[in-house]
């Protein structure tokens, strides 16, 4: 394990470069050939390489400080490194091939094997991303001598070459399921990339045997480097489980290793219109809290409170002379997944009414909702 933050590499007689210990994410194998329907944002990688999603520009405060602790999160420090914190690409090979030899299905299987194959090529390819940012740094007076220049065009083009090699061994999403069926899929990807805009989306969380709500963020991304000509809606609950949405099924994943194959024909999915104060009540005291004074819109009704609340602070439920036939009862739109226990709530009911629906549609029913 090292113990200091750059070791001194030979690169030929009389030259050598610094270069950085720390691991740093990337991109290699992930940005395939995405359709024009989608703007790639910044990709960011979550705990392994090739799984993570593209970041979305929107006005939420909320998620833009999601985004800077992930950008905190992933920046390589001295003391990750000497604790063993830091990713290893030999480490996480060998947990690959342990839940491989697990298996227990022939898909999760495949998966498996497919990204211990990609893994060799980004070990290469992140070392050689290191390489480049080192020789980059022997710039004097902003620009770098011929040598310098002739090293850095051959780290590239070896860099570009893993990229093209990496496609052969990636498990790619059209080549599984045909052109037609993937067609059909991208309505469900387009419907989920507009409900995942929604400012508010919550998790149901009923894993401790009351019902809390947390605040999550819906994605597009890429599990384990399952490339795709359009990028994967991506949902992640409170609990750190993000579920892949795919053309014939969908990956419940609790890391890039441990995750649960189910098929999307045998997967429900249903749509159903709740009360608001089912999720407000059920928010914790801090995130109540830190709602109510960053939420306080012109379009909420206000109910015989000047600061035109909806709850009473007292006891975080509607005051009882709100009961009135003039007030009208504001609700969100629920997305119930009863095989995998999952629920969530969004602000914008006609998007996650619209994804339920295009997702029903696909796997050849229609809208299910659940009047209860």
């Amino acid at each position: 394990m090292p113990i200091l933050p750059k070791k001194y590499v030979t690169v030929s007689k009389g030259f050598g470069v610094w270069v950085s210990n720390y691991y740093y994410p990337n991109a290699f194998g992930v940005r395939g050939r995405y359709t024009a329907t989608y703007k790639l944002g910044q990709y960011y990688e979550q705990g392994t390489p090739g799984t993570g999603f593209f970041a979305r520009s929107t006005s939420s405060h909320s998620y833009r400080e999601y985004l800077k602790i992930l950008n905190r999160q992933q920046k390589g420090t001295w003391w990750k490194m000497v604790t063993g914190r830091q990713f290893s690409f030999t480490r996480e090979k060998k947990r690959a091939e342990r839940a491989l030899a697990a298996a227990d299905s022939e898909t999760k299987q495949r998966i498996l094997e497919s990204y211990i194959n990609v893994l060799d090529l980004a070990a290469e390819a992140e070392n050689l991303e290191r390489m480049i940012r080192a020789v980059k740094n022997q710039k004097r007076y902003g620009r770098l001598g011929r040598y310098q220049t002739g090293l850095l065009t051959s780290y590239k083009s070896r860099l570009a070459r893993l990229a093209h090699d990496v496609r052969f061994i990636q498990i790619t999403v059209q080549d599984e399921c045909g052109e037609e069926k993937f067609s059909q899929f991208a309505e469900v990807a387009e419907a989920f990339a507009k409900a995942a805009s929604s400012h508010r989306i919550w998790h149901m969380d009923e894993s401790h045997g009351g019902v809390a709500a947390h605040l999550v963020f819906f994605e597009m991304g890429i599990f384990d480097f399952i490339q795709s000509a359009m990028m994967t809606p991506m949902m992640r609950d409170s609990q750190g489980v993000n579920y892949f949405l795919y053309p014939d099924y969908l990956v419940a994943a609790r890391s890039s290793v441990d995750f649960d194959i189910h098929p999307l024909q045998s997967t429900p999915f249903i749509f159903r219109e709740i009360p608001y104060d089912q999720v407000l009540e059920a928010m914790s005291p801090s995130e109540f809290s830190a709602y109510q004074s960053r939420h306080r819109h012109k379009h909420h009704p206000a109910v015989n409170d000047p600061d035109g609340n909806l709850l009473n602070p007292a006891n975080g439920r509607m005051a009882e002379e709100a009961a009135t036939e003039k007030v009208r009862m504001r609700v969100v739109g629920e997305l119930y997944m009863p095989t995998l226990k999952q629920r969530f709530c969004s602000q914008d009911i006609a998007a996650m009414r619209e994804f339920v629906q295009k997702l029903n549609d696909y796997r050849g029913g229609g809208l299910e909702i659940d009047s209860e």
